[in-house]
């Protein structure tokens, strides 16, 4: 039941990451500018993947916009990975605390599967998803094939990218 607010509240925390870094991004960067006021289905997958938080978002932009020949600023790139690693901060930290707090020293209730089994994802996704997250987004890569920056995908027979 205390985790009832969490998907409001990650869902306004992503909604305001995308916000606050694709809007100047917009504004500073023509070759985007142009792709999303010419289709809207551009724009239309990065206000979805904006929801789905900082990093679904960086990971969007990293694998559509080379095609069409825009790119993100370095400075916009790093706000969003500095956002996804926020994102696990804040969303982690309360959970375990407010689990803990409430199982161990609230009500003195013995710990149902579900609430232990929260506990337990909780715990392994700041001790092993987030230095995971900090270490991949600390070494930038072009996420994007060679055949997409030239322009030319070519799919075999197995839907596979060659």
């Amino acid at each position: 039941m205390y985790g009832a607010a969490l998907p409001t509240w990650l869902l306004l925390y992503n909604c305001w990451a995308a916000l606050a870094f694709m809007l100047p991004e917009y504004k500073r960067n023509p070759a985007l500018r142009s792709h999303l006021d010419a289709t809207s289905t551009g724009a239309a997958l990065l206000v979805l993947s904006g929801l789905l938080g900082p990093e679904v978002l960086l990971f969007t932009c990293d694998a559509r916009l080379p095609a069409v020949e825009a790119t993100l600023s370095r400075g916009a790139a790093q706000g969003l990975r500095q956002l996804a690693v926020l994102q696990h901060v804040l969303h982690g930290v309360p959970l375990l605390l407010g689990s803990y707090l409430l199982h161990s020293l609230g009500a003195g209730g013995a710990w149902e599967e579900l609430s232990l089994g929260v506990l337990l994802v909780s715990v392994a996704a700041l001790v092993f998803g987030l230095p995971w997250l900090i270490v991949e987004f600390s070494q930038p890569r072009n996420m994007v094939p060679e055949s997409l920056e030239a322009g030319v995908t070519y799919y075999s027979r197995r839907g596979s990218v060659s």
